[in-house]
C-alpha cells in the first residue's frame, strides 16, 4: 500500500450554516511517512456538535402586525436585532445557544418592532410595512417555522385562488350545502 496515505483532521471549524465540521488537509508526502506506524484502530475522535441550535417558531398575522412565538423555555442572555427584512434571534437555553435568522417575506418598520417575554417565552410583534396578508413569513421555507393555526381569525379567512368551503352544519349536525336550493339533501 505505498500510495495509500491517511488524512490529518486540523481543528474543528464552523461552516457558513453555524455547524461545526473538521478542515482536511493533506500532508505533504515524505520519505519518513513510509517509516511511521500507522494506527487505524483508535482514531482520534471528532466532534460533530453544532455550535448553536435553531428554535422551533410558530406565528401569525393580524392586520398590520405579525406575532412570531420562539418556542424556548425561560431563555436568558437573549439578543433581538430587527432589519427593514430580517429579524435575528439569540438566545441560551440551558448552556445551548439558540439561533435564528429570518429572511422575511414582506418589509417590516424595524423602528416599529418589538419583543417581550410573556408566558416564559420570547415573543415578538412585527410591524408590517404593507397591510396585506403574506403566505408565508420567510422568504425560505424552513422545517423550524409553522403557522399557529389556534389564532386564525375566521371572520377573515379569504380565498387565494377564488375557491374555498364553506359549510353549516344542520340542526342534526349534518353538513348542509350552501348551493342547495332546498334545505333536505
Amino acid at each position: 500500500m505505498a500510495g495509500f496515505r491517511l488524512q490529518k483532521f486540523a481543528k474543528l471549524h464552523p461552516d457558513l450554516n453555524g455547524f461545526s465540521s473538521p478542515k482536511q488537509t493533506r500532508p505533504a508526502s515524505t520519505e519518513t511517512d513510509k517509516d511511521e506506524p500507522q494506527n487505524f484502530h483508535n482514531p482520534a475522535p471528532i466532534s460533530f456538535q453544532p455550535t448553536s441550535f435553531h428554535p422551533q417558531i410558530k406565528w401569525f398575522q393580524r392586520g398590520e402586525l405579525v406575532t412570531v412565538y420562539i418556542k424556548l423555555i425561560n431563555p436568558v442572555m437573549q439578543k433581538c436585532d430587527f432589519c427593514s427584512d430580517t429579524v435575528i434571534y439569540s438566545g441560551y437555553v440551558n448552556d445551548r445557544h439558540y439561533y435564528a435568522k429570518l429572511e422575511l417575506s414582506g418589509a417590516i418598520t424595524a423602528e416599529q418592532c418589538s419583543w417581550e417575554m410573556r408566558c416564559n417565552e420570547p415573543v415578538m410583534k412585527l410591524k408590517k410595512k404593507e397591510k396585506r396578508d403574506w403566505r408565508t413569513l420567510l422568504k425560505h421555507k424552513s422545517p423550524f417555522v409553522s403557522y399557529e393555526f389556534d389564532f386564525i381569525d375566521e371572520t377573515r379567512v379569504s380565498s387565494l385562488n377564488g375557491h374555498w368551503f364553506l359549510a353549516e352544519v344542520g340542526e342534526e349536525g349534518c353538513y348542509v350545502s350552501s348551493e342547495s336550493a332546498s334545505d333536505s339533501d
